[in-house]
């Protein structure tokens, strides 16, 4: 029986670090100072046009802020590329009933994935790369292999509306969120944006139509000048 071919090669160019930094200016009495927060994530870039490229990762990794502990805060998010560099990202749009963001880095060009026509198949392997507790560097991605076990339709969920998520049997903590899910042919099928608690190596991704839509949709506005 002839073999199925696999490439071996996975877009490690398209692969987003992503940092979400939130300032604000925290006072007392006497004086006021300047303080930090910091969040990471990973992500994937959808399409290029035009000069500028845009991506993907969890709703939850862009949302901005209104103030923290009652004091104005502002945001910004950079993405660093697999190759080096660091590039600032805008946040276009956010989908917060499947937790994606929609993120467009100006000023440059990206290679981007392929979204699978199909579904994945129940027990069909599947690759990840993503940056667990921020763990990545140009040259340097972890990448972990998994397999696709279902549709979950119960786990109760702080997402407006949702309930339904694909299930894949690969790490999923901090840094994970906004992680692109392969099949054998190297073509997305998922990505990681919930983790269970105590339950590690359980990621639950938006559902396979809803994500393919949302790809689709953000590569027609870019052809469009949205």
């Amino acid at each position: 029986a002839l073999k199925k071919q696999v490439s071996l090669d996975l877009p490690r160019d398209s692969f987003l670090f992503i940092t979400h930094k939130v300032t604000y200016q925290a006072c007392d009495d006497s004086s006021c100072q300047v303080l930090e927060r910091r969040a990471v994530g990973s992500g994937f870039v959808v399409d290029s046009y035009g000069g500028d490229s845009w991506g993907l990762t969890a709703g939850h990794v862009c949302m901005p802020p209104s103030a923290i502990a009652g004091h104005p805060a502002e945001s910004s998010l950079t993405v660093l590329l697999y190759n080096g560099g660091y590039h600032k990202a805008e946040v276009v749009g956010i989908h917060p009933e499947v937790d994606i963001c929609i993120l467009k880095i100006p000023g440059i060009s990206l290679p981007w994935v392929r979204m699978a026509e199909n579904p994945p198949e129940v027990g069909s392997k599947v690759t990840t790369l993503s940056a667990p507790l921020g763990t990545m560097e140009p040259g340097m991605i972890p990448q972990f292999d998994g397999y696709y076990v279902g549709i979950t339709r119960y786990l109760q969920t702080q997402l407006p509306g949702a309930g339904v998520f694909q299930a894949f049997t690969l790490p999923a903590t901090g840094g994970v969120s906004g992680a692109p899910i392969f099949n054998e042919q190297n073509e997305v099928v998922g990505m990681s944006v919930i983790a269970l608690s105590r339950f590690e190596n359980f990621a639950l991704s938006p559902p396979f139509e809803s994500l393919k839509a949302v790809i689709r949709s953000v590569q027609d506005a870019a052809r469009h000048g949205e």
